[in-house]
């Protein structure tokens, strides 16, 4: 992804654009920690997740040439990765979920299937919903009704936000390995962290049985 076309995403920020990519691209570090120190542009691909990029890795001992992923690759990856970990972790390893009933049962498995929700919300808890930049082709929707223009731009938000949060995985991935994205990342902090996906669907269910 080019400066300009950054320049470009982030022109309602006016000439305080690099101060807004920088903070943003910082809080993308908070959010996952020094033991996965990321590059700039490394933060910035994730942040535009569903925005066409390109990361270039160094080669194995045997092949000194380096290898490219676009953004569709890294997505997918992180997809791979972070949906493996979720089956482990709250399909086959809870086996308490046995003895609910039958359509509490289907509840559950729904919610835990529910990326297209549960992921912006995890968003949101670590404060990055807000940071994602949202694709700028799936803004020109022409005129809408005031109503209709908010709830358009909020579903765009969640798909950029999932998208970009795929790429996080993936980019981590390719960068420090899956073994040590999901003992160090996925498990004690996404899912099983204060506010994590697992606090998420805990607290559904439990609204649903009030």
């Amino acid at each position: 992804m080019r400066h300009a076309q950054l320049r470009e995403i982030l022109e309602g920020h006016g000439n305080d654009y690099e101060d807004v990519l920088s903070r943003r691209t910082d809080l993308v570090q908070q959010v996952i920690g020094q033991a996965f120190p990321l590059e700039p542009k490394e933060a910035i691909v994730i942040l535009c997740g569903l925005s066409h990029a390109e990361l270039a890795k160094d080669g194995t001992p045997d092949s000194m040439q380096k290898v490219v992923y676009d953004s569709e690759k890294l997505r997918q990856i992180g997809k791979g990765v972070y949906t493996v970990t979720k089956d482990t972790l709250l399909v086959f390893g809870d086996h308490q979920y046995l003895s609910t009933p039958t359509p509490e049962l289907e509840y559950i498995i729904t919610q835990i299937r529910d990326d297209r929700s549960i992921i912006p919300q995890y968003m949101k808890n670590c404060l990055l919903y807000e940071s994602v930049i949202p694709f700028t082709g799936s803004m020109r929707a022409g005129s809408l009704e005031p109503e209709k223009a908010k709830e358009r731009k909020a579903k765009i938000q969640d798909v950029s936000a999932i998208g970009s949060f795929f790429t996080m995985i993936g980019i981590l991935t390719i960068k420090f390995g899956k073994e040590k994205v999901v003992e160090e990342l996925l498990v004690p902090k996404v899912f099983n962290g204060k506010s994590g996906i697992i606090e998420i669907i805990t607290e559904r269910i439990g609204n649903r049985r009030q």
